[in-house]
């Protein structure tokens, strides 16, 4: 899965009780810490919890965070398949729900940031010099693998594109795309889901009423052939 981010956001707040529930759920499940510390952290309870055994198995696979979509079906695959936008969509004849962003962000688990990688800037003599111009190693397989080793299961993949475009159409270098299409590529074979985005944008990008025509017109032209490159 390749999930695609021009910008962040704050995650929500959860109200104390909820961030309870979550820490409950989590050390249930193996998520580290004791359901009987969960439940001490919001409430006292009337009487003693006796935590579950480190080696129990979490047997209720029906449980959701909060806020996430609590409904059985599958996940659908596709953006089309809930044209009226209800959440509840179908395909094959078979009734599928729209990923809601926490269920994106539950699957997604812990991540790691590639950083000063491909976002890194400067060598526009050579398309491909800027991931090692920050003074970090080429990125191999087997870098991502013991990423994944370590218990990371997303990779945020931050690219800087304005040196590696050219003409007024802001084509893409094919080498610098297939590169970022290399790297992600490793983070898939791992099992990883990646986030690519667009990085260290000059002065096109700034968030000014004035400057508002010149960022759509840019991004327009850079979306779709990074996903294009990456619908599949």
């Amino acid at each position: 899965m390749i999930r695609f981010a021009s910008s962040s956001r704050s995650a929500p707040m959860l109200s104390r009780s909820a961030l309870s529930l979550a820490v409950a759920l989590m050390a249930g499940c193996g998520g580290g810490g004791s359901a009987a510390a969960a439940v001490s952290a919001s409430s006292t309870p009337a009487a003693p919890v006796v935590p579950a055994p480190a080696t129990a198995a979490c047997t209720n696979a029906t449980t959701v965070m909060p806020h996430q979509s609590g409904s059985a079906l599958p996940f659908c695959a596709s953006l089309s398949a809930d044209p009226d936008g209800d959440g509840q969509g179908s395909e094959g004849g078979k009734a599928c729900q729209m990923r809601t962003g926490f269920d994106i962000t539950a699957a997604m688990g812990a991540g790691w940031n590639l950083g000063n990688t491909l976002d890194a800037t400067g060598q526009t003599a050579d398309t491909l010099a800027d991931e090692t111009a920050w003074g970090n190693p080429r990125t191999t397989q087997a870098i991502i693998d013991a990423i994944k080793k370590a218990g990371f299961s997303s990779l945020r993949l931050p690219v800087s594109w304005d040196d590696h475009v050219t003409g007024s159409g802001w084509t893409i270098h094919k080498a610098w795309l297939d590169r970022v299409d290399e790297i992600t590529g490793y983070a898939l074979a791992a099992g990883m889901t990646v986030i690519v985005n667009i990085h260290h944008n000059g002065d096109w990008g700034a968030p000014t009423l004035a400057n508002e025509a010149r960022a759509a017109d840019v991004l327009g032209k850079l979306w779709p052939q990074i996903a294009q490159r990456f619908e599949k």
